[in-house]
C-alpha cells in the first residue's frame, strides 16, 4: 500500500504529521467557507445552502499519492495491467485533472467548490516546497555558477592554438593538443582537482 510504503520512508512522525496537517487544512476551509459565505451562497438569484457535503478526504487521499509520486518517481505501475507508466506522470495527470477542476468552478461561478479542493491539498504544496532547493536560485548563487563556469572554460583554453582542451597540466600548461601522446592524471594526494602531465604526475608538490 502507498501509505504503509510512504510512511516507510518518512517516518512515522512526519508521516502523520503529512495526514494531519491536510485534515487541519480541511478543516480550516471549511470554518473560512462557512464564516465568508454564512453557509449560503447566492447564484443566479438563487440561494442555495452550503452542506458538509462539499469537504471529503478525497483530496487528502490523493495529496498522499502526489507526495507518494514525488517520492518515487521513476516507480513504474502497469496501468489497465499492460501499460508501464511512471509515477511522476501519473502525477502529472492527476494535477492537471486537479487544477481543470479548480479552474472550472471558479469560472462557472462556484469558487466555494474549489476550496475544499485547494484546502486539502495545502499540505501537498507546502511538502513539495519543502523538498525544493531554492538556494540555486538566488542571485549570488548564480552569478557563483557562472563565474565558475566562466574560470573553468579559461582554463580549458590553450594559450598557443586558443582552443578548448579537455586535458592541462596544472605545472607546465601543455595539453593534449601540444602533444598527443602525453598522458594525464588527476593527483589523489592534492587537495582539489588538479592534473597534471606525466613529466610532472610524480615530481609535483603536492598541494594542501
Amino acid at each position: 500500500p502507498i501509505g504503509m510504503s510512504l510512511e516507510r520512508t518518512w517516518g512515522s512522525f512526519r508521516y502523520t504529521l503529512y495526514i494531519f496537517s491536510g485534515i487541519l487544512f480541511t478543516i480550516i476551509g471549511a470554518f473560512l467557507l462557512y464564516f465568508i459565505t454564512g453557509g449560503i451562497v447566492v447564484m443566479d438569484g438563487v440561494s442555495y445552502l452550503i452542506g458538509g457535503g462539499i469537504f471529503s478526504t478525497y483530496y487528502i487521499s490523493l495529496s498522499v499519492f502526489l507526495a507518494y509520486a514525488m517520492s518515487y518517481p521513476d516507480m513504474q505501475l502497469l496501468l489497465m495491467f499492460v501499460i508501464p507508466v511512471k509515477m511522476r506522470w501519473m502525477a502529472v495527470v492527476y494535477g492537471v485533472i486537479v487544477l481543470f477542476d479548480i479552474v472550472s468552478y471558479i469560472r462557472g461561478g462556484m469558487w466555494f467548490m474549489a476550496v475544499p479542493i485547494v484546502a486539502s491539498l495545502l499540505n501537498f504544496v507546502l511538502f513539495y516546497l519543502g523538498t525544493k532547493d531554492f538556494s540555486r536560485y538566488n542571485p549570488k548563487e548564480v552569478r557563483r555558477r557562472q563565474d565558475f563556469k566562466k574560470a573553468m572554460a579559461q582554463s580549458r583554453v590553450n594559450p598557443h592554438t586558443g582552443g578548448v582542451t579537455k586535458h592541462k597540466c596544472a605545472i607546465c600548461g601543455r595539453t593534449e593538443k601540444d602533444d598527443p601522446n602525453l598522458e594525464f592524471r588527476f593527483c589523489s594526494k592534492c587537495k582539489g582537482n588538479y592534473e597534471y602531465c606525466q613529466d610532472h604526475l610524480f615530481t609535483h608538490e603536492h598541494v594542501k
